[in-house]
């Protein structure tokens, strides 16, 4: 359930067959991850913009960019199980912006700078932190 504390008010319900693993929120987008699918809603209307397939993301790892003037949607994408990849989408205009290889191992967290032009990740191994320049996706650090 959506509360809005200012005016101690339901905005809405949202239910899903699945367990809600993660729910991040900007002042345009909210996303849902479930293990296997993101879902973005348009906060005005709270109506579902697209939901999106992902492979297995057991811990509803997504980062979603806090600025606003662009809305960066962030996802681990693996192709071969254990891999580091990352999905990049605009979640304002819903396109795929860029895909990441990020790591040779799993990721375990991912997160954007404030301005969302930097996304820094880590992998399960847990020894490297890469910093990468959105949209880019150019390897800064």
């Amino acid at each position: 359930q959506l509360y809005n504390s200012s005016d101690q008010k339901s905005i809405c319900e949202l239910n899903f067959m699945d367990s809600i693993l993660n729910v991040k929120l900007n002042k345009k987008r909210l996303v849902v991850a479930l293990e296997y699918k993101l879902h973005i809603f348009d906060i005005s209307t709270m109506k579902v913009l697209q939901a999106i397939e992902t492979t297995s993301n057991p811990k509803g790892l997504i980062c979603l960019s806090m600025s606003e003037d662009v809305s960066y949607l962030a996802y681990p994408w693996s192709s071969e199980t254990g891999t580091g990849d990352i999905i990049v989408i605009d979640a304002i205009n819903l396109h795929k912006v860029s895909v990441i290889k990020a790591h040779k191992t799993a990721l375990s967290c991912v997160a954007f700078s404030t301005d969302g032009t930097r996304l820094a990740t880590t992998s399960q191994k847990g020894t490297v932190i890469r910093v990468f320049d959105i949209p880019d996706s150019r390897l800064l650090y």
